[in-house]
């Protein structure tokens, strides 16, 4: 693979998240209240308060569009050029309901969201029926990018298959087929001019594929667009709205008029307002892919990794092994996967969150600033070791109504192993979640299928020989606690969890007695102790514990083992939200664990990993293990 086609594939990936990143601030706004807030727009900005969607993001953050283009580029890397609709679906969901426990407005187009709607329903065949907006256009570079130019045929195959879930139209396959052709022409090594008529024959021959629905064809609309030399008339004529007719014949004719600068192209479309972000980025993907990554200034490629977790390099190297024939490594496979698996023994529930100023007293009827909906308990543990590059299984209740499937859909996402099919007649339980403007939270629960565990359900069930068990105090004050106690067997990792001062002590003795590894909190440790949050002490509590980690917060955590007692520091980060953070950090102690780190190396990655989540709203925020390798190797 030449290093010319590794730039000019990176260039169409940071191109897209720059003009992302760039239109973020400025999207929904009219070019004019641009021009008053900005002047001349020259680089990132932070998302102004009158922003309802982008208000409050960090300068140089992307949106939507860069993060669907990654979850459609790694399903592309994981399918070897296929995409499995359902998984695809589910990622777009997952991601959603990340948005939503973030507190984010920027959530799925309407088009999307209608799709995915009538997907969860059942109606697969007919769920991108109506979806003709520019959602597939904006994150269709990734199949620019895995796929020549010609033959065109197998392009615009790729490009209706990958659109068909959410967008199975004449009009959105046509746009969509444009900006991927443009990209692919362009990493092919022609330069803009060329590569946007490419793409106007790929529109014009898109547009025989999917649904009809009336629109003006877009491959006669671009040409026109190409004829215009003014931004007035691209703005006012074209337009930059969310129909695909419109963005993306005027990513198309703001290419033409940089055609040798991706950042003042990328710039230039991002001062024009209405979707901006999406005109944006596809027009740095495709000026990009024409020009390579070495066009765009160093610094704006430093901010937007700096900003976002995206490893847009990996995903180029997956994405241009497709190109060449070859299937690849899934993106998301870490270089040396653990094989072990993390078996969960208790419950997932539903978090409704809430953000509040201030705990509530009795008697208070106050309003929440954000709300969200989203699968949590068990989950976070999983789904931390499961991005750690763990394999995860989870054996627990899960209930049949709208709660449960929503966490048989989570499960799926992670890529977690359900060993127990849905119990008929009983849904999943759910907790109210109150973050103050702190950052802590404040839980109510009420149980579900979740704690209703039986003993045959656990006898049916056999380990692996190198299962590492984990076990939340949670599930000791459930009423199937005495049989899990009952059951447990091998390697088990216990979090004792904030109720640990109301499980039976007769209960917790057993536990302690069986356990290997303990993670808890201060707190926690406090009460287990009584009084003394020295792990050495927790430690003592346990005869076959090999290690006892207490985390603190800010602190970092200590961890005490046969050789003594080691401070593993904090990584810096600013606290939104410290839901799920203790859970990350068990998740991905076992995945480091599992995969022959130290105990107190482990930690360290334990830390890394909660760093990241508690600058995050919301449960299930870990991140990836090439992202904690990254944050651990700049800490050694």
């Amino acid at each position: 693979m030449s290093r010319e086609i590794e730039n000019r594939a990176l260039g169409a990936l940071y191109g897209l998240a720059i003009g992302d990143a760039l239109g973020m601030p400025t999207q929904l706004l009219s070019r004019e209240r641009i021009a008053a807030l900005y002047g001349t727009l020259t680089g990132f900005e932070p998302g102004p308060e009158e922003n309802e969607i982008s208000a409050g993001l960090a300068a140089g953050r992307v949106t939507d569009d860069t993060d669907q283009a990654v979850i459609l580029a790694r399903a592309l890397i994981d399918g070897g050029g296929d995409v499995d609709q359902h998984a695809f679906a589910h990622a777009l969901m997952a991601w959603e309901q990340r948005m939503l426990a973030a507190g984010s407005l920027d959530l799925l187009g309407p088009s999307t969201r209608r799709a995915l709607e009538r997907f969860a329903a059942g109606d697969i065949e007919n769920a991108g029926r109506w979806g003709d907006t520019n959602g597939a256009a904006m994150r269709i570079a990734p199949v620019g990018i895995a796929t020549p130019p010609r033959p065109l045929e197998l392009l615009l195959e790729r490009v209706a298959h990958t659109s068909r879930l959410t967008h199975d139209t004449s009009v959105a396959i046509a746009g969509a087929a444009a900006v991927a052709a443009a990209v692919s022409a362009g990493i092919d090594g022609v330069g803009t001019g060329a590569a946007l008529a490419v793409g106007i024959e790929a529109a014009a021959r898109g547009a025989g594929y999917g649904h009809y629905v009336a629109g003006a064809d877009v491959a006669r609309r671009i040409q026109w667009a190409l004829t215009l030399t003014s931004l007035d008339d691209v703005y006012a004529l074209v337009g930059t709205g969310v129909a695909t007719q419109e963005a993306v014949p005027a990513s198309f004719a703001i290419a033409a008029l940089h055609p040798s600068d991706p950042w003042q192209a990328s710039l230039t479309a991002a001062r024009l307002g209405g979707d901006s972000d999406t005109v944006a980025a596809m027009t740095g993907a495709i000026v990009g892919a024409a020009t390579g990554v070495d066009a765009f200034p160093p610094a704006a490629l430093e901010r937007i990794r700096a900003v976002n977790a995206l490893d847009l390099e990996r995903l180029a190297e997956g994405l241009l092994a497709l190109r060449a024939g070859a299937r690849p490594r899934p993106a998301r496979t870490p270089a040396a996967p653990a094989q072990r698996r993390l078996v969960h023994v208790g419950s997932i529930l539903i978090d409704i969150g809430m953000r509040i100023e201030h705990p509530p007293v009795r008697g208070d009827d106050m309003l929440a600033s954000g709300a969200s909906i989203i699968v949590a308990g068990g989950l976070n543990i999983l789904g931390a070791a499961r991005r750690q590059g763990m394999p995860a299984a989870y054996l627990g209740r899960i209930g049949s109504g709208h709660f449960g499937r929503m966490v048989s859909g989570a499960l799926a996402t992670e890529g977690v192993e359900a060993l127990l099919d849905p119990t008929p007649g009983e849904d999943t339980g759910f907790c109210v979640v109150m973050v103050d403007a702190t950052g802590e939270r404040t839980m109510v629960t009420t149980m579900g299928a979740e704690a209703h565990l039986a003993p045959e359900d656990l006898a049916a069930i056999a380990l692996r020989e190198d299962d590492l068990v984990y076990l939340s105090g949670y599930d000791l004050v459930y009423p199937h606690g005495p049989a899990v106690v009952e059951w447990l067997h091998g390697e088990i990792l216990f979090d004792p969890c904030p109720l640990v001062d109301e499980i039976p002590p007769d209960l917790l003795d057993a536990v302690l007695a069986q356990v290997t590894w303990i993670s808890l909190n201060a707190r926690e440790a406090s009460v287990l102790t009584g009084g003394d949050t020295d792990p050495r002490a927790v430690l003592a509590r346990g005869p076959r514990l090999r290690g006892a980690i207490v985390r603190n917060g800010a602190d970092g955590c200590r961890l005490a083992t046969a050789g003594g007692v080691e401070h593993i520091p904090a990584f810096p980060t600013q606290v939104v939200d410290t839901t799920g953070a203790g859970d990350a950090h068990v998740g991905a102690f076992a995945a480091a664990l599992a995969r022959g780190e130290s105990p107190a190396r482990a930690c360290l990655y334990g830390n890394a990993v909660a760093s990241v989540v508690v600058a995050n709203w919301g449960p299930v925020t870990a991140p990836r293990l090439d992202v904690t390798e990254r944050l651990v190797n700049g800490r050694s």
